[in-house]
């Protein structure tokens, strides 16, 4: 038999020389993901971040899309927006409409009993601990507290210039804070806040409802926020007026405190003779921080005996805030359901 050329002789084994490489270029791409997840796995300690925790379990998530089909945004009529001023404007509409509340009679009349209640609240008596003007070691408290890295708001007064501030400045902030507690007045930059939307993962990217809204407000006025819900807090404590199941929002103690006794009461039902059964009720509220009801949460203050010409600056205060999330914070005892 006649021997093949030697060109037709590579012709044939190139396939055979390919196969193999591609064999040997696949084991070699499984080592590196083997040598990589056992790098990551033994990275992963006690220690490691929540976040970095909830990006590697999307991560190996295969049902979440790794990216949207479609990011052009459309108007209500389904007309597509292609300026940044037009998205703009389409966000701030859809966050307008979303603060907007539906009163029923019943809740107009609990509104005029509100107004009702600010009127009068100058002329009523007042705890100690809400008619004395703000103090230097609280303002030092609050600005110990103080996070450097947050952004600032419109104003763009940060969190470092706030810190590294002398004596005498501090002495002129505190005199600001304390002139709109008496007052009941808010300097106007500090109703106003750059809010920047951020994409939930695995959402559409054209529509605003797909977006978590981050409010950037004024930090002097995060300030004079975290000294009123010291006052507040101390006194919610001192007349005992929080429930007693209350876990968040609680000094030394998190909403991890109703999970373990939660499942140690799970734990105690099964070891029970006879077998005893566990029933709870997981309730979630739908836009609970962009919704917050501010004449209900007047009269929750009457409630709580804050009175006197405190009570109407927290009122004014907290009527004031147009970002939902700062009329929270004033809330220091909402509405809990615990489960029992």
């Amino acid at each position: 038999m006649w021997p093949l050329p030697q060109r037709v002789n590579q012709r044939f084994l190139l396939p055979n020389h390919h196969s193999t490489l591609a064999a040997k270029i696949k084991l070699k791409a499984d080592q590196i993901k083997q040598n990589k997840w056992i790098e990551l796995c033994s990275s992963i300690d006690p220690k490691t971040s929540d976040t970095k925790l909830w990006r590697l379990l999307h991560a190996l998530n295969q049902d979440t899309p790794s990216h949207s089909s479609s990011n052009t945004f459309k108007d209500y009529s389904g007309n597509p927006l292609t300026d940044k001023y037009s998205i703009a404007n389409h966000f701030a509409h859809h966050y307008s409409s979303t603060a907007k509340l539906n009163f029923n009679l019943q809740d107009k009349i609990i509104g005029r009993k509100s107004r009702l209640t600010r009127s009068l609240a100058k002329s009523k008596p007042s705890h100690n601990i809400f008619s004395k003007p703000f103090q230097d070691h609280e303002l030092d408290e609050a600005l110990s507290h103080l996070d450097p890295t947050k952004a600032p708001g419109p104003d763009n007064i940060t969190g470092p210039m706030l810190k590294n501030l002398s004596s005498h400045a501090k002495l002129e902030l505190l005199s600001i804070f304390n002139y709109s507690w008496s007052s009941s007045t808010l300097p106007k930059e500090w109703k106003h806040a750059t809010i920047i939307p951020i994409h939930k993962p695995g959402k559409l990217e054209n529509h605003p409802t797909n977006y978590r809204p981050i409010s950037l407000t004024s930090i002097p006025c995060k300030i004079m926020e975290h000294m009123i819900l010291n006052r507040l807090t101390f006194y919610l404590n001192l007349s005992n007026l929080l429930d007693p199941h209350q876990r968040a929002f609680k000094k030394y103690q998190s909403t991890e405190d109703s999970i373990f006794y939660f499942v140690q009461q799970i734990q105690d039902s099964f070891h029970h003779k006879p077998t005893e059964s566990t029933i709870a009720a997981f309730i979630d509220l739908s836009q609970a921080f962009d919704r917050v009801w501010k004449e209900k949460l007047i009269l929750k203050f009457d409630e709580l005996g804050i009175e006197g010409k405190s009570k109407q600056a927290q009122l004014k205060l907290s009527a004031d805030f147009e970002d939902p999330a700062q009329i929270a914070l004033l809330n220091s005892n909402p509405t809990f359901f615990p489960c029992t």
